[in-house]
């Protein structure tokens, strides 16, 4: 039977307690089912394929106590790096991972809004669990920082709660210990001290001199990664380029414009996008501050109406503030030279709006009579259905780099950013032509993003045109001398112009950048090699098998050093056999370029059925161009005709 204070799709026994949690767990793995089947997009390649921190076996120490990683997030570098060993550069178990924490997220909202006495807490946890903004955050592997930050900072407010209840310090130094824990994840929950005051306020309606002093070292620790994270983002993300032109006076304005725009979307999630149009904020124009005069004059209207309504609707529109200060662009983040909003920022500020929302309508619904509160669980039904469906096309959307941003041109046709990374899932499609379309597309948008350039020059290596991917990478060089990866490329580009000195130069560049980098160590190898210096080859080599144990193409290459020496010892042809076997079984054999060259590391050996047989194999791959498929088949006749090893010049 329903009381007029219990809405009929909650209640507190334990069995629909645990039917609600079930239930949270069930929708929100449905919703997100589309995006376990995606791939990687955007910046995951910087944050996990490509970082070293990662691939690295002693990569987990080093996003710790070096500045190698892009951002100052050990605790998440460290879920990539122990995921990598478990799955590598298979996506799947990264999506995986990322809705397990958004689903034990939602049930954490659920446990702390019931400590803090919320009504109808299992709405607001499901509202949390289901709403369409929170997608970027839990179906972009690269936002894993949110989901896992959110997790210890759910943590830790819940352990200072029960402090504060029974005041026991072993909760006090847990609550320490999950704040620590979430800042080493993202240090966008660095204001979680005011969020602790909003919540003792919500409890007793004042603090006492005691709670400010107990947030001490939260605040202490707040500061101290609040300055490391700037630091970060300065020299790596930013490295000295201009995020922000607008003055202080502009930014104070958007302010108010930015916390609108979360507002609004929380309230009518239509027409999201993962990159929204940047606006500009002119100081000089007083209606720019208009919307953070209506902000403040909110809060001064609930705070007049504190005896009723004003109270709960005053705290929930604090915490929104809050929260959301250190992403309002008040300071420079990387991300606001494309937006200066994006959906995943306001991860942490959803369950506050999701508590008011569903506390608001507990308020107005007390004063209905039982047969008018019948229309509820119908109600309830249809709203979830209609976040659910929203969320799930989002995730659908996700899962697909190219659908992604195809929508988002469609949504935002005037989007650089949407274009370059459009080009990039092209790329990695193999449709080479369009991708170097859409960047260009982005390049006329916006002459000044530098990794468009990059985008370009990929595309054009890609597709053979080596001249003119050197000419884009170049370019990139000249529009940001910072950018990473990008010497990288340009080596490999000149390398396969014959250009091994070029190549060299770019490469020791590379190494510069990313000592530890195996590819970098690979391909000066075969600028050595190329250039006749077999010493220095080898070296390089080592170094990059040693940096990375799997790479097929390192073990392949020091074969054929060794097997072309014309001083080479037996022992030599020995440890050649043995590395051609190690290269096999790292899968040399997906590769025709690698097959091609292992036949010739057997050749000679006088292994030839076998290098007859690995000629075979490479010669069966569909992409062989046609004039290395000629060499190849004449390579495979000498094999098969041939009684001795066949003379195998020393150059790549």
């Amino acid at each position: 039977m329903t009381t007029a204070t219990q809405p009929p799709f909650e209640s507190d026994s334990p069995r629909s307690r645990l039917f609600g949690v079930e239930l949270i767990i069930l929708l929100t793995l449905v919703v997100y089912l589309p995006a376990i089947q995606g791939g990687f997009l955007w910046d995951d390649g910087l944050l996990v394929t490509n970082n070293t921190c990662v691939r690295l076996a002693d990569g987990w120490w080093r996003a710790w106590l070096t500045p190698s990683p892009p951002d100052y997030f050990p605790l998440t570098i460290n879920s990539f790096w122990l995921e990598w060993q478990l799955w590598g550069e298979s996506p799947h178990g990264y999506h995986v991972t990322n809705v397990l924490l958004h689903v034990l997220n939602a049930v954490l909202v659920l446990i702390l809004l019931r400590q803090l006495r919320i009504r109808w807490a299992w709405a607001a946890a499901l509202l949390f669990a289901l709403h369409p903004v929170a997608v970027p955050s839990v179906a972009w592997i690269s936002e894993r920082k949110n989901v896992l930050s959110m997790l210890f900072y759910l943590l830790s407010i819940s352990a200072f709660l029960r402090f504060d209840e029974g005041g026991r310090w072993r909760w006090y130094a847990a609550a320490v210990l999950g704040f620590a824990l979430a800042l080493c994840s993202k240090t966008s929950v660095v204001m979680l001290p005011v969020v602790l005051l909003i919540c003792l306020v919500w409890r007793r309606r004042t603090v006492a001199r005691r709670d400010v002093l107990r947030t001490v070292p939260f605040f202490a620790l707040a500061l101290i990664m609040g300055l490391v994270t700037i630091w970060f983002q300065q020299q790596h993300a930013i490295h000295g380029q201009m995020v922000r032109p607008e003055g202080l006076a502009s930014r104070v304005a958007a302010a108010g414009w930015v916390l609108g725009f979360y507002l609004w979307k929380d309230i009518l999630p239509l027409n999201l996008t993962m990159v929204y149009p940047r606006w500009s904020v002119p100081a000089w124009n007083p209606l720019a501050y208009l919307p953070l005069l209506a902000c403040a004059g909110g809060l001064a209207w609930c705070y007049r109406r504190r005896a009723t309504w004003g109270w709960p609707v005053g705290l929930a529109l604090a915490y929104v503030g809050a929260v959301l200060l250190p992403v309002l662009g008040l300071v420079d983040m990387s991300y606001t030279k494309y937006s200066l909003v994006a959906d995943h920022l306001q991860y942490l500020a959803l369950p506050g709006l999701a508590a008011l929302a569903a506390g608001g309508a507990a308020w107005l619904t007390d004063s209905w009579s039982a047969e008018r509160r019948t229309v509820l669980q119908p109600l309830a039904v249809l709203l979830f259905a209609v976040l659910g469906a929203l969320s799930m096309h989002r995730s659908y959307l996700f899962a697909d780099g190219e659908r992604l941003w195809a929508d988002n041109i469609a949504k935002a046709p005037d989007c650089w950013a949407a274009y370059r990374n459009l080009g990039a899932s092209l790329c990695d499609r193999g449709d080479y032509e369009g991708a170097a379309e859409a960047a260009r597309r982005s390049i006329a948008l916006y002459p000044g993003d530098a990794q468009a350039y990059h985008v370009l020059g990929v595309a054009e290596s890609l597709a053979g045109r080596a001249e003119e991917s050197v000419a884009a990478f170049r370019k990139a060089l000249a529009t940001d001398p910072g950018i990473k990866g990008v010497q990288y490329n340009l080596g490999i580009s000149l390398f396969n112009i014959q250009r091994y000195g070029e190549a060299q130069t770019a490469f020791r560049a590379a190494a510069a950048e990313s000592p530890r980098h195996a590819g970098v160590q690979y391909w000066l190898g075969n600028c050595a090699f190329a250039l006749g210096d077999r010493a220095a080859a080898e070296a390089h080599l080592r170094t990059a098998i040693s940096l990375e144990p799997a790479h097929p193409a390192a073990y392949v290459r020091l074969a054929e050093i060794l097997v072309t020496d014309p001083a080479a010892r037996s022992q030599n042809k020995t440890e050649a056999l043995v590395l051609a076997a190690q290269a096999l079984a790292l899968g040399a054999d997906r590769s025709w370029s690698q097959l091609d060259r292992l036949a010739i590391v057997h050749a000679a050996l006088g292994l030839l059925n076998e290098a007859a047989q690995l000629e075979q194999q490479a010669l069966a791959a569909p992409d062989v161009p046609e004039p290395k498929r000629r060499e190849m088949m004449a390579r495979l006749e000498q094999y098969r005709r041939t009684p001795a090893a066949p003379t195998v010049e020393g150059t790549p």
